[in-house]
């Protein structure tokens, strides 16, 4: 009897999440899928901003100037932009349509290394940041910038739905790090071979408390050109509580697994050929 009762009060609470996300799409996105899909011939790799990227840069080059390639948040501002040229830019970093002014600065400057762009480029956007900046009319000077918005709601309604509701385009896993939204959205484009590429994810590593009681670490980038010091881990304004930093590290982490399930029911093959990577949801090579 508590075994059935525990299952009808599990469906209840998955209907109560559908109804929320139904709410939700109505009233701050909608129920369009702006992602089309075809065949593709060449494999999506990602190239995320892990300390390990500048040796796979240099070691994978010539792999990267043949293949799709897709770059992420401050991607822009660094050397390889212009070198290699990719065929993606995915951002989801809320700091990219926030009002604070140092996230105002910050989004302008890569902005202006986007205008520069003279090759075809497809920015992803998700669908909840156009109602704070107004990205296609940013970009409409530059013929070469293509704006596609994408939906980073999370889906934890009806599981049985969840298959159907990410073909559409309509929700993805939570969005805890950008990596998750370039792999999904690699998959709904049709790609069949997902090659990732620096995404240490190591942040525990370099996690510590201060004399402060101030969660901190190094946030390192394969593009620092300096040492980096150890710094208050914020979440915007607001410092990071050490049960929260592991909690949102879980989410991401979960989010892996999930991409993964999409990825077999999809047939796709994601393999992160991070070396010291902590992600343990995919294949390594």
């Amino acid at each position: 009897m508590k075994s059935i009762i525990k299952i009808i009060g599990k469906n209840i609470v998955y209907l109560f999440k559908s109804i929320y996300w139904i709410i939700y799409k109505f009233r701050f996105e909608d129920f369009n899928n702006y992602i089309q899909k075809e065949e593709h011939q060449k494999r999506f790799i990602v190239l995320a901003n892990g300390p390990s990227l500048q040796n796979e840069i240099i070691e994978n080059i010539d792999i990267f100037l043949q293949e799709d390639v897709c770059v992420v948040n401050n991607f822009a501002i660094t050397e390889y932009y212009q070198k290699i040229k990719p065929k993606y830019y995915v951002i989801a970093d809320p700091g990219f349509w926030s009002d604070l002014q140092k996230c105002v600065d910050y989004r302008n400057k890569i902005f202006q290394k986007l205008l520069l762009t003279s090759w075809p480029c497809n920015l992803f956007v998700p669908y909840i940041a156009f109602k704070h900046v107004r990205f296609k009319e940013i970009f409409k000077d530059n013929e070469n910038i293509k704006v596609i918005p994408y939906h980073s709601s999370e889906w934890c309604g009806i599981p049985s739905l969840t298959n159907w509701i990410y073909t559409k385009g309509l929700s993805m896993p939570r969005v805890q790090n950008v990596v998750v939204a370039c792999i999904f959205n690699a998959m709904n484009m049709g790609y069949k071979q997902i090659d990732l590429y620096g995404v240490d994810h190591s942040w525990t590593e370099q996690i510590c408390v201060n004399e402060k009681n101030e969660v901190c670490t190094y946030d390192r980038h394969f593009y620092d050109q300096t040492n980096v010091e150890l710094i208050p881990w914020k979440k915007f304004e607001e410092q990071y509580k050490m049960h929260v930093l592991l909690r949102d590290l879980a989410y991401m982490f979960e989010s892996y697994h999930k991409l993964q399930e999409y990825a077999q029911y999809l047939d796709v093959h994601i393999v992160n050929h991070t070396q010291k990577s902590f992600i343990d949801a995919f294949e390594r090579e």
